[in-house]
């Protein structure tokens, strides 16, 4: 899990530069959308991960 936040920073960085040079709303709203999804996937995934491994424990 720590390689994927490790990912999701690199990502949600490289994306911040950009929309720190996009010259129109348009970009910037695109820029800050995938971002907000690239955040959202990853904590889903965080947490289905988490149930999985709070199921794991609770059956043993």
């Amino acid at each position: 899990m720590v390689v994927a936040h490790q990912a999701l920073d690199r990502l949600t960085d490289n994306l911040q530069k950009e929309m720190r040079q996009a010259y129109s709303n348009e970009a910037l709203s695109y820029y800050a959308g995938l971002r907000g999804e690239l955040c959202a996937y990853f904590n889903g995934l965080s947490l289905l991960l988490d149930d999985y491994h709070d199921g794991i424990e609770l059956s043993k």
